[in-house]
Parts: C-alpha cells; structure tokens; sequence
C-alpha cells in the first residue's frame, strides 16, 4: 500500500466515528460493542490522519457530523444529562490532544493554506489551452509562503503532473468531452442523494446505517474534489462508481415506491 492509501483508509475511519456515536446511545450490548470496535478504528484513523498530516480527514468528519445536528436538536430533551456531559467532556478532551499534535501546530502556523488552491487556480485560467487533452497547460505559481516558485506541466521549474482532482486530472489528460459525459451521468445521481441525505437529516430520522453510507459519500467527495484518486488510489475510484450508483438506486426505489421521504428507523427512538 502506498501511503497516500493508508491516508485514505484513516480518513474513512475517521468519518465512521459519528456512526459509533449513534450505536453508543443504543441501549443493546451488541450496538455498543460495535461503537467501541468503530470508535478504536476511528481513533486510529485519527492517528493516520496527524501522522500523514492528512487534512483532508478532518474536512471528511466535520462533514460526517453535520446531518446529526438537526437530529441532536430535535432531541436534545431526551439526552441523559450524563451522557451529555461525558460527550462534550470527550469533544474537549480530543480536541485539546489534537491541538498539541505538531502537524495541527504546522497546520495553524501555516493559517490553514493549501497548495491546492493555487493550482487550482492557475489551472482554471489555462482550460482553453487544454480543450483536447494532452497534458498541454503549463503555468507557475508558488507555496504558501508566497516566495517558493513551482510551476504544472512541462517545460517549467519544479513541474507538477496533477491538479489533485479527479475531474481536472481527467480534463488535463483527455480534454472537455470526457468530463461532460462523466457529469452528465454523475449529477442527476448526486443530486438525488444529496437530495435523499438532507430529507432525512431535516426530519430527524437519522440512524447509524445512514450515518455510515453519509461518512463514505462525503469521504468520497473530498477525495473526488482534492485527490487525484484516478491516478493514486484506483481501487477506491473505482468503488466510488459502483457506491454511488447503489446509493442513487436505494433513493431512487424509495421514490419509486410512492414514499415522498426516506423513512428509515430513528436511531434516538430506538
């Protein structure tokens, strides 16, 4: 395995953790064996992700979190205040072992740049040079310290060879046509997700089965936008595929069925 994999491996641990959340307030001992076996996983993919500085990773948790707190609200009244307290004790706690790990430290000393926005943006406004493929865009820009030069393509200092996303990477390689039926084909799928994710976040019917299909969409995202995942990681670039379309499919035959929403069993209810 290369080590960008093991990065991706931790990231996806990382995102599972509100799934172990959900299974820990279940009062069944086999849910909360399964929180304790997620959450260890999780915590090692929390130490992947610092070691690797993997930031990536906590884009991916802050995202995986987000539909649990409409849910959190609804139901703040039935919360054990024991259980509140240990939860917003353990938040601190994490938090405060995260802020003194030296890749945050390097993290917040930086002012959270990234690279990656500057090719991006250099790479934006070269596309019409690129129309038919062939590795044709070349420009220069510089590190976040605002003085290191590196330029994309060849023929320049320091050459990059990837935007570090999957639909420029493919853009760069094979030119626009390609990427229009790729989003052609993937947009309708995405849009009924989303879609399907937000109704039942809005709603409140919110379980640890959805919680772990949202962790690996929205690790799949990241990667998708940040990641030359076509190139470093092909396996999950190519599961990415095969997930999506089982979950547009597992939407789509909810509608299908005359349901107006996803009504799967709420987890707090349980």
């Amino acid at each position: 395995m290369s080590v960008r994999s093991i990065e991706q491996n931790g990231i996806l641990a990382l995102a599972l953790l509100p799934s172990a959340l959900l299974l820990a307030i279940k009062p069944a001992v086999p849910a909360r064996a399964g929180a304790v076996v997620i959450g260890g996983a999780g915590l090692l993919g929390l130490h992947a992700v610092l070691s690797l500085n993997g930031r990536l990773g906590f884009l991916a948790l802050a995202l995986a979190l987000l539909p649990l707190l409409p849910v959190v609200w609804q139901s703040r009244q039935h919360w054990p205040k024991s259980l509140t307290a240990a939860g917003f004790g353990g938040i601190v706690l994490i938090g405060a072992v995260i802020g003194r790990h030296p890749s945050v430290q390097r993290l917040l000393a930086g002012g959270f740049c990234d690279e990656r926005f500057g090719i991006y943006s250099g790479f934006l406004q070269q596309l019409a040079h690129g129309l038919w493929g062939g590795h044709r865009i070349t420009f220069s820009t510089f590190l976040c310290d605002g003085t290191t030069p590196y330029g994309f393509g060849g023929g320049v200092e320091r050459p990059l060879t990837m935007v570090r996303a999957v639909v420029l990477d493919i853009y760069n390689d094979a030119g626009f046509l390609p990427v229009v039926l790729l989003l052609s084909a993937l947009i309708p799928a995405l849009a009924s997700i989303v879609r399907g994710f937000w109704n039942l976040s809005a709603r409140g019917t919110w379980d640890w089965q959805w919680s772990v299909r949202w962790s690996w969409f929205v690790v799949l995202l990241t990667q998708w936008l940040f990641q030359p995942l076509l190139y470093g990681d092909g396996l999950l670039y190519y599961l990415s595929y095969l997930f999506l379309g089982l979950l547009a499919a597992e939407f789509a035959l909810v509608y299908r069925k005359g349901n107006s929403e996803p009504q799967p069993q709420s987890t707090l209810s349980a």
